[in-house]
């Protein structure tokens, strides 16, 4: 492997843990939408049928395939973060 190589690899490595890492981030703010939309629906203090409460229900995604993506976007950024540590990259 020559020296240019190398350097492609590693700039490879670092845009794709970027992107891994803004799709992270999008997965993570879905399931933070979730969450909230949950809290309101479950709350004692709340009419489970006024609209607000019921917001969980306007989500557009699956949030079992929310979590699933949020957790491979996020071993994978772990994996070339380590690839780009081993290179003193990162």
């Amino acid at each position: 492997m020559t020296e240019n190589d190398i350097k492609a690899e590693i700039g490879q490595a670092a845009i794709e843990r970027k992107e891994c890492l803004d799709r992270a981030s999008c997965y993570r703010k879905r399931l933070s939408d979730a969450q909230y939309g949950l809290r309101d629906l479950l709350n004692d203090r709340m009419d489970p049928l006024r609209e607000d409460a019921r917001r969980i229900l306007d989500i557009k995604t699956d949030l079992r395939t929310d979590a699933r993506g949020y957790i491979e976007a996020l071993s994978r950024a772990k994996e070339l973060e380590t690839f780009l540590k081993e290179h003193n990259a990162l």
